[in-house]
């Protein structure tokens, strides 16, 4: 009889598992972070946290500035950017999705956030190999960008000062040199609750050499002119369908064997 119980709880959890959708493996509300910590970096890269500050990346931080009156992450000088070092992404695994919350500034004509991967751990937006997504321009329209170059322009956006957005960008290997690029952008209040679709942009497939790497890092841009605050930096994965379908037939065929046992014992 415990046995039989046993079965059927493993059983609801792989069935359960089957319907699950994107998992987080790294989120950071930079609540943590204190004065002490090096956001600024003049040399070599520290690894402060879990991310890498590029060299000459000035950040601040914003104290009750970000969502909810919490502490955010504030774009200072030089277009700042940070990699993040740990944990690593194997694409193989399943489609990546990064995001970020974003307070606009004002319309001038700068990048706002870009989000991306790269294989560098110690340089996004630098010059390594890296594939993104960024809003860019004081009218800003969407960007799909290979190795430095912007490839595929989207759609404008209009986006109001002093509002709270937040970026979605995903990431799917087609193959060992393309990739599927999808991004979003939504309304947010104050405290982080999510409104309404802004624009969503998804280009043509894009080649890039990083399709067929198994280490890739999760990167963020933003520059001082256009956002004023940043707040909840998520990366997730979803499991591929060969995930799901794998599960789903070890689901099948626990629960066979528990029909199969209650047969033969009846």
């Amino acid at each position: 009889m415990k046995l039989k119980y046993l079965v059927e709880t493993i059983t609801a959890a792989l069935l359960l598992s089957t319907s699950a959708q994107a998992a987080v493996i790294f989120s950071d509300s930079f609540d943590s972070y204190a004065v002490a910590d090096d956001l600024s970096t003049g040399s070599n890269p520290p690894y402060t946290k879990n991310f890498a500050f590029v060299n000459n990346s000035i950040w601040g931080l914003g104290t009750g500035a970000g969502l909810g009156g919490s502490q955010s992450l504030q774009p200072i000088l030089n277009d700042p950017r940070l990699t993040l070092i740990a944990p690593a992404i194997d694409l193989s695994a399943g489609s990546v999705d990064v995001s970020i919350f974003f307070k606009r500034l004002n319309g001038n004509d700068v990048a706002l956030p870009q989000l991306g991967l790269t294989s560098e751990s110690t340089n996004f937006v630098g010059n390594n190999p890296e594939i993104s997504l960024r809003l860019n321009g004081a009218s800003p329209v969407w960007q799909a960008r290979s190795d430095g170059t912007t490839v595929t322009t989207g759609p404008a956006l209009s986006l109001i000062e002093g509002n709270w957005y937040q970026l979605n960008a995903s990431f799917t290997r087609v193959d060992a040199s393309t990739f599927t690029l999808v991004g979003s952008v939504f309304n947010s209040d104050a405290n982080g609750n999510l409104g309404s679709l802004v624009s969503q942009f998804s280009p043509a497939n894009i080649t890039n050499s990083l399709a067929s790497d198994s280490t890739l890092y999760a990167g963020m841009r933003a520059n001082q002119a256009g956002v004023s605050n940043l707040d909840n930096f998520v990366v997730s994965q979803v499991p591929e369908p060969s995930t799901y379908a794998l599960l789903s037939a070890l689901a099948l065929f626990t629960l066979t064997v528990l029909r199969r046992r209650n047969h033969t014992n009846g």
